[in-house]
């Protein structure tokens, strides 16, 4: 499954992050939004965080708290987030708001902000967020309805952060919805994981099967995968591994 760290990573927010004028920031903190844009999460936490014992600027201690918000959201860590962005001086993106209240489990709070940031970035996968939003609201009607919304990708939006949550059963549902309307590996892997998380042996390994048939392959991933933990002790599962070191005719 995918990791936290990647929660609203690159193309899910990263695309409208916004940092400010180089000249009005010090080195370090310029060091430490590169390291962000690389994914970099702990090394770009650890060297934003020490800048806040300088006495600095409150325009640079706001662009750290921003810089630090948003490194807690592609962690996963909403109140973290949250927490960080209260200490910024001036408006923060409606996307990076929007995601924390997600992250934790506000998508009443977050579907209104999802929608306003939608309209003023026009970046498809924030307007995918505001769906998958709506679809954890039970309101899969008025996803569907938003125009270039694509359904697959919305489910699989939903799924991603329901997992985050810690809701595992309803992402495998997301997951499932999504992997009917596009079959792939991958989709199908990621909901195995969410019905591993959530106790389901019989599903997970069902959707283990299907991931292989539609080409997953990495076995020694999958050996590895904290979310998988739960079926290491089933024959069933030992022998999906020794599967993918096997070609389809043998």
């Amino acid at each position: 499954m995918r990791s936290p760290a990647t929660a609203f990573s690159g193309p899910a927010l990263l695309s409208v992050w916004r940092s400010g004028p180089e000249a009005a920031a010090p080195a370090q903190l310029l060091e430490a939004e590169r390291l962000f844009r690389s994914d970099q999460l702990g090394p770009a936490r650890d060297q934003a965080s020490a800048l806040l014992r300088d006495d600095l600027p409150v325009s640079v201690r706001s662009r750290i708290h921003h810089l630090l918000g948003w490194i807690a959201l592609k962690e996963g860590e909403g109140r973290r987030a949250l927490e960080e962005f209260r200490q910024v001086q001036g408006n923060v993106e409606p996307q990076a708001i929007a995601a924390a209240h997600s992250l934790i489990g506000d998508d009443a709070g977050a579907i209104p902000l999802w929608e306003e940031a939608a309209r003023r970035t026009r970046d498809p996968n924030v307007l995918h967020e505001w769906a998958g939003a709506l679809i954890r609201r039970g309101d899969v009607q008025a996803a569907s309805a938003i125009p270039g919304v694509d359904m697959a990708t919305a489910f699989e939006f939903a799924e991603r952060v329901a997992f985050l949550r810690g809701a595992y059963s309803e992402a495998a549902r997301f997951g499932e919805e999504s992997l009917a309307r596009r079959p792939s590996a991958a989709r199908a892997y990621d909901v195995a994981c969410a019905y591993a998380r959530a106790g389901d042996v019989r599903r997970a390994l069902t959707l283990l099967a299907r991931a292989r048939e539609l080409g997953y392959s990495d076995r020694e991933a999958a050996a590895a995968d904290p979310d998988l933990v739960s079926l290491a002790g089933e024959p069933a599962f030992q022998e999906w591994l020794a599967s993918l070191g096997k070609s389809a005719a043998s």
